[in-house]
């Protein structure tokens, strides 16, 4: 807990000195607040599984901020409850209740609940009409509140089993983020996009299972986010 107060104190500090000199309000006088949906595909990169990974379908959401630097640009802020992880499966020979050998599957799904808080630099490339093509990038920290493995094997009934103990309680990485922005009546905007999240360090602890070492987060989402600007 003293270190995700530390990483919220931290990212609070890097939006006061990005907006200084544009926010002359502090960090209430925000330019503009996002709800944001999105769905995910997860996996891990850098681990002993390689061989046996799957898409695993997870989730992205939360609100944001913006605080606008020019015409064309803005720093962003976003709060986000996400789940990544991974899931992997292989066929496996075993015997029944009758000693008879069978083939059938092992599959485990681990699922990572982060918060997350990615600090991006948002710059518009094109502007038709009532549409605007964006870009944006930078650091994204987040914070591990819950990890759960889920065994599932032909043999056996499912399996739930806490993980929390196997991973960090922080991560962090580069978050990049494509979007087209539809503008509508009344100061309000529907956003389509499209981000990828690639982790930094390795996510598994020392003294967690050794199939976790080596392992860093890897995600990519689409989703749509509604914007009211002020």
């Amino acid at each position: 807990m003293e270190q995700f107060k530390r990483l919220l104190l931290l990212s609070l500090i890097g939006i006061s000195i990005s907006t200084k000199g544009q926010v002359h309000s502090g960090l209430l006088n925000i330019d503009k607040v996002e709800v944001i949906l999105g769905a995910t595909s997860t996996t891990f990169v850098g681990n002993d599984w390689n061989n046996y990974n799957k898409i695993k379908i997870g989730y992205s959401l939360g609100v944001g901020v913006g605080w606008s630097i020019s015409k064309k640009s803005s720093i962003n802020l976003r709060c986000l409850v996400e789940r990544k992880g991974i899931k992997f499966s292989s066929e496996v020979y075993y015997y029944d209740d009758a000693m008879q050998q069978q083939k059938g599957t092992s599959s485990q799904i681990t699922n990572l609940n982060y918060l997350s808080f990615p600090l991006t630099f948002q710059y518009q490339i094109g502007q038709t009409a009532n549409k605007d093509f964006m870009i944006d990038g930078g650091p994204y920290f987040s914070y591990l509140y819950k990890a759960q493995a889920i065994s599932k094997d032909s043999w056996r009934p499912k399996e739930v089993y806490n993980r929390i103990n196997d991973f960090k309680n922080i991560d962090y990485g580069l978050a990049l983020w494509i979007a087209y922005c539809f503008n509508l009546k009344n100061d309000f905007s529907i956003k389509p996009w499209c981000s990828a999240t690639f982790g930094i360090p390795s996510i598994g602890k020392e003294s967690g299972s050794t199939g976790f070492l080596n392992a860093r987060n890897q995600s990519f989402a689409i989703g749509v986010t509604l914007i009211k600007f002020n």
